[in-house]
């Protein structure tokens, strides 16, 4: 066993095994499951992480750790010699000691209110291709929820509010942090990170909250509400994989939350105010400034940092 999975395994927990299949049955036993999306692919359930994308990284290097904590979900197997392994890995945990969200903001991620996971997905295409994949990510948040009978949208551009009659924000639901690097072998190496809360939490956050618990009578189990966001993350992968972002800008654009809402954040050191006018073929937010120009916005140049109800027609 290496240093680094020495590691790993002394300080944080692997979940039970008997966690772990009820995770795979509950997987393979919705309907939707298509075994062709998850050849090869793995899951690493642990209890307790620093952080889910620290984690399925060193799960991507480490064939020892490999072996201790993740499960195949598929009997087709995927290339695994040594150290090298290509097929999707999916690490997700009861609890994260440093969870984290876009600009390194912490994501609360307490023992058992939540889904922490993160995949992570290989391409030999350039890594330019996947600008925009955090939108796509986005529809597979969001069809979860509608999975579970939940009314939400899309806040731009990377978290998902549960919404009233009215279709205002009541609270954020889930948050996407996506990682993009190049690897050794000049492969793209794509990390989803995805918190999802599952039940409410008694403590004062600096923004309004929701969980799948105060929407669903009964509440989700969280191998259920696991294996639909894994179904969904996996489908929308592969659809990215062979359209790019195209096929999801119409139903992104119909759950968009910001879209006619008056915004204001920080761009590129100064506070900006607009309106929200949608997103562009590559994700970008067109924003009608005060002054009635135009400009389209980057996630990794922007914070929204509030919106108002949206603007009459």
């Amino acid at each position: 066993m290496t240093e680094h999975s020495e590691g790993i395994v002394e300080e944080y927990q692997l979940a039970k095994r008997e966690f772990a299949q009820q995770l795979l049955h509950s997987l393979k036993c919705r309907r939707s499951f298509d075994p062709n999306l998850f050849r090869g692919a793995l899951i690493a359930p642990f209890e307790t992480v620093d952080s889910t994308m620290n984690v399925v990284h060193a799960l991507r290097e480490d064939s020892t750790l490999r072996e201790r904590a993740a499960y195949r979900v598929s009997e087709s197997y995927a290339s695994d010699e040594g150290n090298r392994c290509e097929a999707p890995i999916v690490a997700l945990a009861r609890e994260q000691l440093a969870g984290r969200g876009r600009m390194n903001r912490v994501w609360l991620s307490r023992p058992e209110t939540g889904l922490y996971a993160t995949y992570l997905f290989e391409s030999e295409k350039n890594i330019d291709a996947f600008v925009g994949f955090s939108l796509a990510a986005g529809i597979a948040v969001l069809r979860t929820a509608s999975d579970f009978g939940v009314s939400a949208k899309l806040k731009w551009p990377n978290d998902l509010w549960t919404v009233g009659l009215d279709q205002e924000p009541i609270g954020k639901l889930a948050g996407i942090l996506i990682e993009s690097k190049v690897s050794a072998d000049r492969r793209a190496r794509i990390a989803v990170g995805i918190g999802f809360n599952l039940l409410p939490v008694d403590e004062s956050l600096p923004y309004q909250r929701s969980s799948l618990a105060e929407h669903v009578p009964g509440g989700v189990l969280y191998a259920d509400a696991f294996a639909a966001l894994t179904i969904e993350v996996f489908r929308v992968w592969n659809e990215f994989l062979q359209f790019g972002l195209e096929p999801f800008l119409k139903e992104w654009e119909c759950s968009a939350l910001l879209t006619g809402r008056k915004v204001s954040g920080i761009y590129q050191g100064e506070t900006i105010t607009g309106v929200a006018l949608g997103v562009d073929r590559n994700g970008g937010l067109i924003v009608r400034l005060l002054n009635g120009s135009e400009v389209t916005l980057l996630s990794h140049e922007v914070t929204i940092g509030s919106f108002s109800k949206r603007e009459p027609e």
